[in-house]
């Protein structure tokens, strides 16, 4: 892979990937996590400014990305997008289909406990971020209680599919029960994983947002093709956003739940 000179000085990690070919580009479970959670843990200020702050713990990731190694996680210019789609829905019961090693997980449990800081029901606010590998989970887990999270985001380890179904039989997850679903697992797995929470019945709630990543890189054709030609939803498009580190430019394919005929 080739990096312009500017790109390589803000993001020297991209620096491992010069000259790789893009086929044998490793981005990520080659140990770089565990990596990752020793550079927070060992962060000079970890009590003084991290514990406890979503926000320093995601710059934290983000210095390490640009740094350190490259991470899969949303990163910064998309987490803006996702910030303002949740300051503007106002959810309170997000799934996330991805974990990874918990980013967007604390980046959607601090932005909906900060929308609803004077709710009485504040409670039943809830991210559920489902991961298929135990250890990546682990590490989801480890970063979400730093962030002081463990009461609003829960990781679930399992697969997607499984998960969702289990969720749903012990009425967690019940119909028209998720305001916001964030689709960024396996892009083969994207059309399948939304179709099953259509038939369980979970995105049944008018103004449900269904948000995919990745949709362009590396690609999920057919789940832009079935939501784009799904009468549920009543409006679908795309946002570009950058993955980062890098000037790679991506797309977070949004759709959003139209009227319901009862």
């Amino acid at each position: 892979m080739q990096f312009e000179k500017s790109t390589l000085e803000k993001y020297p990690s991209l620096g491992k990937l010069l000259d790789v070919p893009p086929e044998n580009v490793v981005e990520s479970h080659d140990g770089r996590e565990i990596t990752l959670l020793r550079y927070i843990y060992n962060h000079p200020n970890l009590d003084s400014e991290l514990r406890g702050s979503p926000k320093a713990i995601l710059a934290a990731m983000d210095e390490f990305a640009a740094k350190e190694d490259f991470l899969i996680s949303i990163g910064p210019d998309k987490a803006a997008t996702m910030v303002g789609l949740i300051q503007k829905h106002r959810p309170k019961v997000l799934v996330e289909l991805g974990a990874y090693v918990g980013y967007s997980a604390i980046l959607f449990g601090s932005a909906i406990r900060d929308i609803n800081t004077e709710d009485a029901e504040e409670r039943s606010i809830r991210v559920y971020s489902i991961e298929l590998d135990p250890l990546i989970a682990s590490i989801a887990m480890n970063f979400v209680s730093l962030a002081g999270l463990s009461d609003i985001v829960e990781v679930v380890v399992g697969p997607s599919d499984h998960t969702l179904r289990r969720l749903h039989s012990q009425k967690r997850l019940v119909s028209g029960g998720i305001d916001m679903l964030f689709v960024d697992h396996v892009e083969d797995l994207y059309k399948r994983d939304v179709e099953l929470c259509e038939n369980l019945g979970l995105l049944d709630k008018e103004g449900c947002l269904v948000v995919a990543d990745n949709v362009v890189r590396p690609g999920a054709p057919m789940y832009r093709e079935y939501v784009r030609s799904n009468s549920r939803f009543g409006h679908s498009w795309g946002v570009s956003g950058l993955i980062i580190p890098g000037d790679i430019e991506d797309e977070l394919e949004i759709s959003q739940v139209g009227h319901l005929d009862k």
